[in-house]
């Protein structure tokens, strides 16, 4: 075409900022025709100068109807003429009829950008297979139910419109990114549920902005979203997924967890980490999902902090013993557990281990924990007393200030206590539970009365059980510093050699009645002042056994009811004792006087009980006792010098009638039977 010269005066200059327009006229003129062929224009590029004026026309615009601004449109210049620059050659194509629907193909579309078109709905659309992208914010939507004209839509805008919820939503199963910020969301749980089941492959979601009801804290929201979608990775811009598998990484660059403090599902399997570095600077609180198979791990310090782990992957790594499982003890909310082909899968109480201690737990090593594995668990853990089991219902705090812990009847079967969890600790009460050694309770310092009655204690050290803790297997340190008082009854011990009471060297009252003892010499202690031996199966020999070696020196009380004392040398181990004051020896088979004449060696006893003895039938019994004890001041639980005093009595009261003249050799027939009192404690 011929282009005019710019600078003649003679016609208007009209400009456009649309070629379409400007060549609007040229195009009626060509389509009214019906010319065909390929045409070729040219078209001036012009550049305004700085004084030049325009004046909009309605050329190209409907009568009666301005065009806004910054739209195509024709201009008159109207001051300094524009300077041409350049001129552009183009080309038009003409179709035929059959072909003009393929102008616009809309098959071929990838992205579709509809932002503020004031969409309220949207209607049938053509399959669009092709589009990736699509833009809806800025719109007034409040339903999806079109979507399925996108079936390979990888990223979708929905903000700011009027979502409340999606459960009318098609499915995407390609859909990657999601935008719902901005809208009228307020049930969040509802709408993660709903892509749960429409778009499972959903890896970055934007749902901030809206008036959630049900989810009040960002932690939560994080939670139930990667709960709900495995696959995601940010939710509303914050990583929540972290995937660094696969590669060769020996330590974690701690700066690239810093930046992701909310992450909740991380991926380090196939590497060759040597060590948890998550925890080495900054705890990954939110952390529920962790896969650290394949690498080099030997020891699991650290994972403690990561309380609300559920799902923890460890396969193949070089975990060799139950020991070295113990840091888990502290993850209560674990369901999924996996150690395959590590050494400590091997032992046979390892799933019994892991199920005890994690209560939470479904499956271990890809296999469901049934009822009987609780039950098997149950039976060779349970019953332990250590740290955990006392914060379960103790704070640090409540520890560290307890004086006195009763216990009686719990079932316990192992006790696993060190001296700083306990520190104030002075009075414990285990009896009537299943322990069967001293071990695990030595280094409370201050502990001064211990009772262990009603258990099957046989000796200090117990056999070891499969994972313990071992917080109390250190023999630095004195064993059982403080220990004043300790009760061993109802034990069924046989012997005393094994159970090292001479380490307790501050044991001074020791509680052994009732057990199956018939020997004391292995009793190992010197300083004892009240022994209770009630109930068992000693005789003279051995009393005189233990008395030889020094240990009834220093006894004040000592108790021997219900044993086999007999004869006129069943008391000669009181030869051997130097501060005897009270002596019980009731039931026992003393028959004759001459079996008490070795109390005369102890003319400090001052209470002294034989009830039980054939020989407190014989004749003048009590005066017989007085005249070898003339300072006793209780005889069988009498007080003597009592106007019941049954010496008194067997002097000077006559019968009335010889039909109803009580046995005379019988006390009990004008005395009733006090009960013995209690041995004070120290």
């Amino acid at each position: 075409m011929d282009v005019p010269a710019l600078g003649a005066a003679e016609e208007p200059l009209l400009v456009s900022n649309c070629l379409a327009l400007a060549d609007s006229q040229w195009l009626s003129r060509r389509a009214s025709a019906s010319g065909r062929g390929d045409v070729r224009r040219l078209a001036p590029l012009v550049r305004l100068n700085r004084g030049t004026k325009l004046r909009r026309t309605r050329w190209g615009a409907k009568a009666g109807r301005r065009a806004p601004a910054g739209q195509c449109g024709m201009y008159r210049v109207l001051g300094p003429r524009p300077e041409m620059l350049f001129l552009v050659e183009f080309q038009y194509e003409s179709l035929d009829d059959e072909d003009k629907h393929l102008h616009c193909d809309w098959g071929r579309l990838t992205s579709v950008n509809l932002a503020g078109r004031c969409i309220k709905v949207l209607g049938e659309l053509p399959l669009l297979p092709c589009v990736s992208h699509l833009d809806l914010s800025y719109n007034q939507l409040a339903s999806l139910g079109s979507l399925y004209a996108f079936p390979n839509l990888r990223s979708l805008n929905l903000a700011f419109n009027n979502f409340v919820t999606l459960v009318n939503m098609r499915s995407l199963p390609a859909l990657e990114s999601l935008n719902l910020s901005w809208n009228n969301i307020r049930n969040l749980l509802v709408v993660l549920k709903s892509l749960n089941k429409h778009a499972a492959a959903l890896r970055c979601l934007q749902v901030c902005h809206n008036p959630v009801e049900d989810v009040l804290v960002g932690a939560h929201g994080r939670h139930l979203a990667a709960r709900y979608l495995p696959r995601l990775a940010a939710l509303d811009g914050e990583p929540v997924h972290l995937d660094a598998s696969r590669n060769t990484l020996e330590t974690l660059p701690m700066a690239c967890l810093q930046l992701c403090p909310g992450l909740q599902r991380v991926d380090l399997s196939r590497n060759y980490l040597r060590a948890f570095p998550l925890l080495s600077g900054r705890p990954m609180h939110h952390l529920v999902f962790l896969d650290l198979s394949c690498n080099q791990l030997s020891s699991l310090c650290g994972v403690e902090e990561m309380t609300v782990l559920r799902e923890l992957y460890l396969a193949n790594n070089h975990i060799g013993a139950l020991q070295d499982l113990q840091p888990l003890r502290k993850l209560q909310r674990l369901c999924v557990l996996d150690l395959t082909g590590n050494a400590v899968s091997e032992d046979a109480n390892f799933k019994k281990f892991v199920v005890f201690h994690l209560r939470s737990l479904e499956c271990v090593n890809g296999q469901e924990v049934v009822d009987g594995d609780l039950v098997a668990a149950r039976e060779t853990f349970g019953g332990c007393l250590d740290r955990d089991a006392l914060l379960t219902q103790y704070t640090w705090r409540d520890l560290t200030h307890l004086v006195e812990l009763h216990l009686p009847g719990a079932s316990l079967r192992q006790v696993d206590l060190p001296g700083t969890l306990l520190p104030n600790l002075e009075v414990l009460d285990l009896s009537h539970n299943g322990l069967c050694c001293l071990w695990g309770l030595q280094h409370l310092p201050r502990l001064a009365m211990l009772d262990l009655g009603h258990n099957q204690v046989r000796s200090l050290r117990g056999p070891e059980r499969p994972g313990c803790s071992g917080d109390c297997d250190a023999d630095d340190g004195e064993v059982f510093p403080s220990l004043h008082t300790l009760y061993l009854d109802h034990n069924g011990l046989t012997s005393l050699q094994s159970l090292g009471l001479g380490s307790a060297t501050r044991l001074r009252t020791l509680f052994l009645q009732h057990n199956q003892l018939d020997s004391v010499a292995d009793l190992g202690h010197g300083d004892l002042r009240g022994l209770v031996l009630d109930g068992n199966h000693l005789d003279g020999a051995a009393l005189l056994e233990a008395g030889r070696a020094g240990l009834l020196l220093h006894v004040r009380d000592l108790h021997l009811d219900g044993n086999h004392v007999h004869g006129p040398r069943g008391l000669d181990f009181l030869a051997r004792t130097g501060s005897l004051a009270r002596l019980f020896v009731a039931k026992n088979k003393l028959a004759e006087p001459a079996d008490l004449e070795p109390l005369r060696q102890v003319p400090r006893l001052r209470e002294l009980c034989l009830l039980g003895n054939p020989v407190c039938l014989r004749p003048r019994h009590f005066a017989h006792v007085r005249e070898l004890l003339p300072d006793l001041a209780v005889l069988d639980g009498h007080p003597l010098g009592h106007p019941l005093d049954p010496q008194r009595y067997l002097c000077t009261a006559a019968p009335a009638s010889p039909s109803l003249q009580p046995l005379a050799t019988s006390p009990f027939a004008v005395t009733p039977v006090l009960p013995v009192p209690p041995v004070p404690v120290g």
